[in-house]
């Protein structure tokens, strides 16, 4: 469903992202998935970025939705502080401090992807920095 959701918010459909991201999260909370949860939750940050509202995605990602206790978190934590920096960037702010971390934990596990993304995301910030 979270996919489902990504894609009506890509589409610029918003009461439908919502409300499919919103029956997504309901659901993994009634299974008690608690790292499904936090996934889904952060998915619903993304959503809200992509529908343009980046303040509720910022107030989404105040702190990780999982921890590193919670399966594949080594893996997604520097998505997360990629998501974040990009927030941040959007918001008018310094996304040096989660681009950094988000470097540092693409490199540690030779995240090819995320290290791509980070260049392109670095290139944009350069692109609409003031000259």
């Amino acid at each position: 469903m979270d996919g489902q959701a990504l894609a009506y918010a890509a589409e610029g459909r918003a009461e439908r992202a919502r409300e499919i991201a919103g029956r997504a999260l309901a659901g993994m909370k009634r299974c008690g998935d608690v790292a499904g949860t936090g996934f889904t939750f952060w998915n619903l940050a993304v959503v809200e970025t992509l529908l343009g509202d980046v303040q509720t995605a910022a107030g989404m990602l105040t702190r990780p939705p999982v921890g590193d206790a919670s399966p594949g978190w080594h893996r997604a934590a520097g998505w997360y502080q990629l998501l974040l920096a990009d927030v941040v960037d959007r918001l008018g702010g310094s996304p040096r401090s989660a681009a950094q971390e988000a470097q540092r934990l693409f490199d540690l596990l030779g995240d090819r992807a995320g290290q791509s993304e980070l260049r392109v995301l670095r290139a944009k910030w350069l692109q609409s920095s003031p000259s």
